[in-house]
């Protein structure tokens, strides 16, 4: 037989609560077991936690035992009308060409259970990284746009979001101009959540129920966003970062962020899941090696086209292309980290020393 997600979350926290320091749940796939009962679909491959994860899976678990069905008389009208409307994650992402869906990334198989039982007490949605198709953009959609998925447009999560959340607002933050999306209960914004005075200047005080980070996939962006987007999670918030790579960009944020949960739905990369139980930000602030030296190799020399770094960068969204800055795009996205960790504490342009403390 086979466990589908849920189970397999609750035995993780089974093993946890009898003194696990770590457990490893892994889907094992065997010709010896019979399969037909099994919809793989509703498995996810595996499951890392550690001792401090507790409180994610028991939330994860009684979700799944408590959801909400449509007639259940102990629901509000409006209640109701949402368990009526909601979209399944799988069935919204898939409806709107999304990545996290079946063609590619499939982490709808983590959502179908994560998300369900709470589809009608989010109100309120934050994504960072709508999906440029732009190919200037860092961490541009463009290639799967031409290859997997060629109905995709900017902004299908968010619209997706829309679908599996009836009652919530959903609103996007991109770099990139191009990729701005606007509708019925969706909004988005030109922020790059490296600069954590604009994700203040544009978020202000307001605060979501589920922020997903899927913006830059690198171990600084995403402990820097997750740094910068804390004070915006209500209490009790789930917060999700897509995209890390499974061994060491996992390993080397599960080193501090205890209180998460590694998912492989099958996958080149994981997902972390954790819970706002604290104010205090889970992650402690980045550390450049040789901080300055790495600046100063990517700007100390102008680009022939005399192009000045915020404007490679994306000033107000909108993107040079990589060789107007005599850089890779790999290059140019390494090189912008460092501009707007800089840029951040308004830093002199070039400084020396190791171990700079950057945010």
């Amino acid at each position: 037989s086979c466990f589908d997600a849920s189970r397999a979350a609750a035995l993780v926290l089974l093993l946890l609560s009898l003194g696990a320091d770590y457990v490893t749940y892994e889907r094992i796939l065997s010709n010896l077991t019979p399969r037909e009962d099994c919809n793989s679909w509703d498995a996810v491959e595996s499951i890392f936690a550690t001792a401090g994860s507790e409180p994610v899976l028991s939330w994860w678990v009684d979700g799944a035992m408590h959801s909400s069905q449509p007639g259940d008389p102990r629901q509000s009208q409006e209640q109701q009308q949402c368990l009526e409307d909601a979209d399944l994650p799988s069935v919204a992402l898939d409806r709107h060409f999304s990545d996290k869906g079946s063609v590619a990334n499939a982490y709808a198989r983590m959502y179908d259970h994560l998300l369900p039982p709470r589809r009608c007490a989010v109100r309120s949605v934050l994504e960072v990284g709508i999906g440029s198709v732009n190919s200037n953009a860092p961490s541009s959609m463009d290639y799967m746009k031409a290859n997997k998925l060629p109905d995709y447009q900017p902004g299908a999560s968010l619209r997706a979001w829309q679908d599996v959340f009836p009652l919530a607002q959903v609103l996007g933050l991109d770099v990139d101009a191009q990729a701005m999306v606007q509708g019925p209960r969706i909004s988005s914004h030109v922020c790059n959540t490296l600069d954590v005075r604009r994700v203040r200047e544009v978020l202000r005080e307001e605060q979501f129920d589920f922020i997903i980070d899927d913006g830059l996939h690198t171990p600084l962006a995403q402990r820097v966003t997750l740094r910068a987007l804390w004070p915006h999670l209500r209490p009790g918030g789930l917060y999700i970062i897509e995209d890390v790579m499974c061994k060491d960009g996992a390993a080397l944020i599960l080193l501090e962020l205890t209180q998460a949960v590694q998912v492989w739905t099958g996958a080149a990369t994981c997902a972390l899941i954790t819970r706002k139980l604290s104010e205090r930000p889970p992650l402690r602030a980045p550390r450049g090696l040789d901080f300055g030296s790495r600046y100063n190799a990517c700007w100390a020399v102008p680009p022939p086209s005399g192009l000045p770094p915020d404007v490679c960068c994306g000033r107000g969204g909108i993107f040079a292309a990589p060789s107007d800055c005599s850089k890779t795009v790999r290059e140019l996205t390494e090189c912008c980290q460092w501009h707007f960790m800089r840029a951040a504490r308004d830093r002199p342009t070039f400084y020396s020393g190791t171990q700079s403390r950057i945010v």
